[in-house]
């Protein structure tokens, strides 16, 4: 549960976001804004996975990689965005001829697919790194701090 007020000032989910970590995305927002979670340790919540995956494990893996870069290069201040980003793309780019080696085809795609959208996206991910860096109340170095 979040206020909606909260909520809408921080634009909510993220539009560029279709699958996977808008909600670690939107969280890592309230952290940057000064809001703190609350956990409910008596709380239960059912989640019945895997539906938008299941019979195309393909986008799981596509946006939940693609969504991880999003995340690192839009939330991370932007010497430590660059550094992770510098580490995370090579890694995937990496992974596309050792994938291919083992003959797996669809994952070597998926990773080039990731890096390309990446790219494709940069204007949507500038906008975004703009906006939360005008919020952005809390550094990397506090948040590592507090344990998140």
């Amino acid at each position: 549960m979040v206020r909606r007020s909260v909520y809408l000032g921080l634009n909510g989910m993220g539009s560029g976001y279709f699958l996977y970590d808008e909600d670690l995305d939107f969280c890592w927002r309230c952290r940057l804004t000064s809001y703190y979670d609350v956990y409910v340790l008596s709380t239960v919540a059912y989640h019945v996975g895997k539906h938008a995956t299941q019979e195309l494990p393909y986008y799981a893996i596509y946006f939940g990689r693609r969504n991880r870069l999003f995340n690192v290069f839009t939330n991370y201040s932007l010497p430590l965005s660059l550094l992770c980003s510098m580490i995370l793309a090579p890694l995937y780019v990496i992974t596309i001829p050792y994938v291919a080696v083992r003959r797996d085809r669809v994952k070597s795609r998926i990773m080039v697919e990731v890096l390309v959208s990446m790219v494709r996206h940069l204007r949507y991910l500038v906008r975004r790194r703009k906006f939360i860096s005008r919020i952005r109340r809390v550094s990397d170095f506090d948040l590592v701090k507090r344990g998140r």
